[in-house]
């Protein structure tokens, strides 16, 4: 049974908005981040994959730049994810 993609709207530092697939929501250290997608693949052929700190303001989501400290945890997770998605 295929899980029903959730697609959200993000917003590009030119101003443009855009679809895009959330791959995983996930708290670590008491924050949220998302790791979502645009669907593009790199010159290897594999999805590109977006993280992002996930922050609550005015009833809105939005999302922030990922502290270097939180950085290298984040990326297991996205590694972890593509060598799923490989199997």
């Amino acid at each position: 049974m295929e899980m029903e993609k959730q697609i959200i709207k993000v917003r590009d530092k030119d101003g443009s908005i855009k679809d895009a697939e959330v791959v995983l929501y996930f708290r670590m250290d008491n924050k949220k981040f998302i790791i979502y997608t645009f669907n593009e693949k790199d010159d290897n052929g594999m999805v590109i994959l977006y993280s992002s700190l996930a922050v609550r303001e005015d009833g809105i989501m939005k999302f922030k730049k990922i502290a270097p400290e939180d950085w290298t945890k984040v990326k297991e997770v996205m590694n972890k994810i593509v060598k799923e998605w490989k199997e």
